[in-house]
């Protein structure tokens, strides 16, 4: 049987020690001061982060952050979604200090990550813009919008902190509209009433560059729309490297100029940027009916261009937004670059291949024009081989109006030239078919300068035909009529003169006459030096010169002349086709109807009845 246990009647001790805390009351503690405000945050965030009353609350304190800190205005119509990782805004309206527009959207969906964030550091993976509307507006005596958007905090900035830059990718925009004002003026060298006449063009609409008066003077206005584009990554400048944008996929409506617009259909490529620089390499773009790609590099600060594109096909109704004149119809193939540098701008075409109607045009060009300020321009053809076939002068009319065509008819040939303006090396075989007079033929070698002072070095002009009837419809005054064969070398400028040497053959109806020999034309003193064997000449030539002389028939011999054209000393030693000589010396002042002639002849069995009417 058990035993009772023995206890003691004797109380505890006051001075006993307290037995430790249940586990129990540990716990509720850890709950209370711990996990229960953890889970009261976290119930907090969630709200905010996901229900739609939370997401409002946030709205409002987002906008309200934001126009504490700007001299514009934020609004924000919505915000819906899982703030955790991402958010759906719509209604998004960012108006500058003055209240105009500067950044709106329907719609802009954003995905990003909360832990890099929540460290300082935006990542965003996703960002999708619908309607956006962007306006870079600088008015008159003012900055730009977006420069006097947010107000200064007051605190100097930390340099010394490095910043990780903000990463972007899978940016889609849908629908986009991009407009950029910035101030414009005619140019300050025009006099008042040119200035006055360049202001009425650009508002009248009769410059290309789209202006509008403005409050403080006006503004040219260039603008893009229907932009819709995808850019896979936007990585910006960070430890030396510049900004790169990778772009998919673009599309859009461009207005740089009045119309017609650029109908971009698809552009592809990456564009990079530095402080002083924006460049691209490889960028391919597709409009309406033709294909480019190329490189190209734009430098801010050195006022650099540099640009190297190739089109394969290109149709010249695409390249009026460049140029309204351009035909609609018509185009090719061609390598185009254009290289600008201070004051020099090069242009080169390479590989040409291009038609329009029945006429093409084939070869290579390249051409630098140097215009330094205040001095005259410069233009040096660098080379030039170009192959031209069926050129009606109605397509030359066409597509320049202002040139003053005198003849109808087609040009035929080819054409090359090499070296400075100055000093230019050709090597051209053209032919023209005249509707009215027929087909004429120049081959002609050598060198030769353009510009105000035409110069000529060894010129040596091949005519396979030349029909004067050409020459004179062309405006160029020639006393002479028929066509003209032979070979002429021709040397000298405008300002010093000419001189030639020669073997030519002119056919007038049946009437021919051979010239060889040489002569010279001093521009200073107007003196004509000429020293001619005829083999024969054709006396109803003379007729044309001298309308008066009335004669006929042909003779042989030698002719010199020495003076001007009103004081001519001529010395002739002839011998009639028909049998007799006949020696000439004296003077002529040539003038036209008004001709008179002072000669003594000297006749040795001449039959005057067979020279003259």
């Amino acid at each position: 049987m058990a035993q009772p246990i023995q206890r003691s009647l004797t109380p505890p001790k006051a001075n006993a020690p307290v037995p430790p805390p249940r586990p129990r009351r540990i716990v509720r503690t850890l709950l209370a001061t711990v996990v229960l405000p953890i889970l009261l945050g976290l119930a907090i965030v969630l709200v905010l982060a996901i229900t739609p009353w939370g997401n409002e609350r946030v709205r409002q304190l987002v906008v309200s952050q934001a126009n504490d800190r700007m001299n514009g205005e934020l609004a924000i119509g919505s915000l819906r979604g899982n703030l955790l990782s991402g958010a759906t805004l719509t209604d998004v309206r960012l108006a500058d200090s003055a209240r105009r527009p500067l950044f709106s959207a329907r719609r802009v969906q954003l995905r990003y990550a909360l832990g890099p964030a929540l460290r300082g550091h935006l990542v965003l993976r996703a960002l999708v813009i619908d309607t956006p509307l962007v306006v870079l507006d600088k008015q008159p005596n003012a900055r730009w919008n977006f420069q006097s958007l947010l107000r200064a905090s007051g605190r100097p900035r930390d340099t010394t902190r490095h910043r990780t830059p903000p990463e972007l990718a899978d940016i889609t925009i849908n629908h986009g509209h991009f407009v950029y004002r910035r101030p414009w003026h005619p140019d300050t060298t025009l006099t008042a009433d040119r200035r006055d006449s360049a202001i009425a063009a650009a508002l009248g609409g009769k410059s290309r560059s789209r202006v509008e008066r403005v409050t403080g003077g006006f503004q040219r206005i260039v603008e893009y729309r229907d932009i819709d584009a995808r850019l896979p990554s936007v990585r910006l400048a960070d430890a030396g490297r510049p900004t790169a944008v990778e772009i998919a996929a673009l599309s859009m409506i461009g207005e740089p100029y009045r119309e017609p617009a650029i109908d971009v259909r698809s552009l592809v490529g990456t564009l990079y940027a530095s402080k002083d620089s924006l460049w691209w390499r490889g960028a391919r773009m597709a409009l309406p009916a033709s294909r480019v790609s190329g490189d190209g590099t734009i430098k801010f600060r050195r006022m650099g261009f540099w640009l190297d594109l190739a089109g394969a096909p290109i149709a010249f109704a695409d390249l009026r937004w460049l140029n309204p004149t351009m035909p609609a119809t018509g185009g090719g193939s061609l390598r185009y670059a254009m290289r600008i540098r201070g004051d020099t701008t090069s242009l080169s075409l390479a590989n040409a291949n291009v038609r329009y109607r029945e006429a093409t045009i084939v070869g290579d060009a390249a051409l630098t024009r140097i215009h330094p300020k205040g001095e005259t321009t410069r233009i040096i053809v660098d080379a030039a081989d170009l192959t031209v076939a069926r050129l009606g002068t109605d397509i030359i009319h066409e597509l320049a109006p202002t040139l003053d065509v005198k003849r109808r008819g087609t040009i035929d040939g080819h054409v090359k030239v090499t070296g400075p303006t100055d000093d230019l090396r050709l090597d051209a075989d053209v032919a023209f078919d005249d509707a009215n007079a027929g087909r004429s033929r120049i081959v002609a070698r050598g060198g030769v300068a353009l510009g105000t002072n035409p110069r000529a070095r060894e010129l040596v002009i091949d005519m396979r035909p030349l029909r004067l009837a050409t020459i004179s419809a062309a405006g160029i005054r020639v006393p002479l009529r028929g066509v003209l064969t032979g070979t002429a070398t021709v040397n000298g400028s405008r300002s010093s003169g000419w001189r030639g040497r020669g073997d030519l053959s002119l056919d007038d109806r049946g009437a021919r006459s051979r010239v060889i020999g040489s002569g010279e034309w001093d521009a200073v003193s107007k003196r004509i030096v000429a020293d001619a064997r005829l083999a024969p000449l054709a006396l109803s030539t003379v007729n044309e010169l001298v309308p008066e002389a009335q004669l006929r028939g042909a003779v042989t011999g030698r002719v010199r002349a020495e003076g001007t054209t009103r004081d001519l000393r001529l010395v002739t030693s002839l011998r009639s086709e028909s049998g007799g000589a006949l020696d000439l010396h004296g003077t002529l002042a040539l003038r036209g109807k008004n001709t008179r002639y002072d000669l003594v002849a000297i006749a040795d069995a001449l039959d005057a009845s067979a020279i003259t009417a």
